[in-house]
């Protein structure tokens, strides 16, 4: 029985023809929108980009090193000078400070967050908690009471910073530490 419907439908070509284009449409598709070009970074985290077969940094290693970078500029910033005590140091005795915790992952690298504290005066605002009214009262009376209420406000609007988010911390820092010196 298939074969006989074979041969009647191929012997009559026209009718063919007619059959296909009334029982099918031929739908033209949009050319495909080429993607946007990629950052150094961002091709780093492709397979594409990575020429061998050389695993990522870690997580850990990666925020390692921007909390070495940026705690070194700081301090460099603040001239190894405690923004409280006035206390001059050098790198082993003077400390980056957060006005807000490094818990908020928001202002982790801030550098409105972050100025040089003595260890005294760090570990002070760490492990009691009224002198951290002190830190507080010295950033509202250098920046103002908005930039504090806006840090507040905000401190926990991020959760987790990613691989490429710690990169361009790497780079950002990596760059301004050798305007500095």
């Amino acid at each position: 029985m298939g074969f006989l419907y074979r041969k009647v439908f191929l012997k009559n070509k026209n009718m063919n023809k007619k059959i296909l284009t009334d029982t099918f449409q031929f739908v033209s598709y949009p050319k495909p929108i080429k993607p946007p070009k990629l950052s150094k970074y961002q091709r780093l985290m492709t397979k594409k980009g990575r020429k061998h077969k050389k695993s990522l940094p870690s997580i850990s290693s990666l925020k390692k090193k921007a909390n070495l970078l940026f705690s070194n500029f700081i301090r460099s910033r603040d001239k190894y000078t405690c923004v409280l005590c006035k206390f001059k140091g050098d790198k082993t005795t003077i400390d980056n400070g957060h006005l807000i915790k490094r818990s908020s992952k928001l202002f982790l690298f801030s550098e409105l967050n972050c100025h040089a504290l003595c260890k005294k005066c760090n570990y002070k605002d760490w492990k009691d908690g009224t002198y951290h009214d002190v830190y507080v009262a010295w950033f509202i009376k250098n920046y103002g009471a908005f930039p504090y209420a806006d840090m507040v406000e905000r401190k926990d609007s991020i959760k987790q910073l990613k691989r490429l988010d710690y990169l361009e911390i790497i780079d950002k820092y990596d760059q301004k530490s050798w305007t500095i010196r």
